[in-house]
């Protein structure tokens, strides 16, 4: 009788990694997790548009964080004002991974463009988290919570002023007539 629970047992435990995915309660507010995110002029993000946030991860967690990749997620900001806002509830999401994982997430303002990178490279509202490690949780077990994560502050790549690119103008202008000289 033994014999058979251990055998049971040992292939419900080998089935489990097979999957290849686990869980994750991807929301910056929930068990062990408060991490409101803010735009750029410092105020909490109440949703639903035009922000989105995504998972970004890598199975290597020495990985550099300019080398993860989306999940997919892309979820609204709640419309709620508790406790400020700034919070994105996604809920019980599915990973391709079942051992640690390098996670990061990112937000980014999605009428800039569909993608983080697209909104970044269009100067619209952009910014990600602190990378946390993750040990997503097996079904029908909970989810793991983003324990780890911080709150963090949008941002955009400042573009040149008028006044500095007429400067900018004046000068080249000015050193392609003393090169003639």
């Amino acid at each position: 009788m033994k014999t058979r629970v251990l055998l049971v047992l040992s292939l419900m435990l080998v089935k489990i990694p097979a999957r290849g995915q686990g869980t994750v309660l991807f929301a910056n507010l929930g068990p062990g997790v408060d991490a409101p995110v803010t735009n750029a002029a410092g105020h909490r993000i109440i949703g639903p548009a035009p922000y989105v946030a995504d998972l970004f991860w890598s199975s290597d967690t020495n990985a550099p964080v300019d080398s993860l990749s989306g999940v997919g997620f892309n979820v609204p900001f709640s419309t709620s004002t508790l406790s400020g806002g700034g919070y994105f509830i996604g809920a019980t999401r599915t990973v391709p991974s079942t051992q640690w994982f390098l996670a990061q997430v990112r937000v980014w303002d999605a009428s800039q463009g569909g993608s983080y990178a697209q909104a970044r490279d269009n100067g619209g509202e952009f910014g990600s988290s602190n990378p946390i490690l993750i040990f997503p949780g097996f079904p029908p077990g909970p989810a793991t919570p983003l324990v780890g994560l911080q709150g963090f502050q949008l941002g955009r790549i400042p573009e040149p002023s008028a006044a500095g690119l007429a400067f900018i103008g004046v000068a080249a202008l000015w050193l392609f007539r003393r090169a003639r000289k």
